[in-house]
C-alpha cells in the first residue's frame, strides 16, 4: 500500500527497543523530529506537537513506505512551524557558497557542531537521511553521546575552517 505524504503527517518513529518519539512533514519536505521520547502510546497528539524539536532534516521517504516509521494523523503546521525553513549545510571544501554560508551563519554553525547538530535552531546538516543515521541520532541523544555519523562530518568541517 502506497502512504503518500503532505505536510503536517505526524510520523511514529521508533528509536531503540520498547522505545519511540514523533516526527513531522514540514514545509520543504523537510522532517521536524520532536523531543518526546516515549515508551507508552500517546494519544494526545496535540502534546507532542508543543515538545521541543530536536532537529530537521531531509529523510528519504522509502522509510515510511516500507513500513519502519508509520504515518499517524494529520495535523496542519501550527505558528512556529507553518513558515519554518531550516537551513542546511553541508561541510564542503569545494564550495565557494558553503564558504559564505559559514561566514554569514559562523556563530550558529559553531554552536551546532558543540551541539553535535541537534537542537541547533533552524542549522542543520544537508542531505538525504535514511532511517538508520535518524534514528541513531535520536538514540545517542537520548544516551548522551556523539553520533557518529554526524562526528565525521563535523571532523571535516574542523579540518576545513581551522578549528582544531
Amino acid at each position: 500500500m502506497a502512504v503518500k505524504l503532505k505536510v503536517g503527517d505526524l510520523i511514529k518513529i521508533p528509536f531503540k527497543e520498547g522505545w519511540h518519539t514523533y516526527g513531522r512533514v514540514l514545509i520543504d519536505e523537510s522532517f521536524a523530529f520532536y523531543d518526546c521520547p516515549s515508551k507508552d502510546e500517546r494519544i494526545d497528539y496535540d502534546n507532542i506537537i508543543k515538545c521541543d524539536i530536536l532537529f530537521t532534516a531531509h529523510v528519504n521517504f522509502s522509510t515510511i513506505k516500507s513500513g519502519y516509521w508509520t504515518k499517524i494523523l494529520n495535523i496542519p503546521l501550527e505558528g512556529k512551524l507553518e513558515n519554518f525553513y531550516p537551513r542546511y549545510f553541508t561541510p564542503s571544501p569545494t564550495s565557494v557558497e558553503n564558504l559564505n554560508f559559514y561566514e554569514v551563519y559562523k556563530e550558529e554553525i559553531e554552536d551546532a557542531i558543540k551541539k553535535d547538530w541537534i537542537k541547533t535552531g533552524k542549522i542543520q546538516l544537508a542531505g538525504t537521511h535514511d532511517r538508520i543515521h535518524v534514528e541513531s541520532r535520536i538514540n545517542d541523544y537520548y544516551n548522551g553521546v556523539r553520533n557518529v555519523h554526524n562526528e565525521r562530518l563535523i571532523a571535516l568541517f574542523k579540518k576545513m575552517f581551522g578549528l582544531g
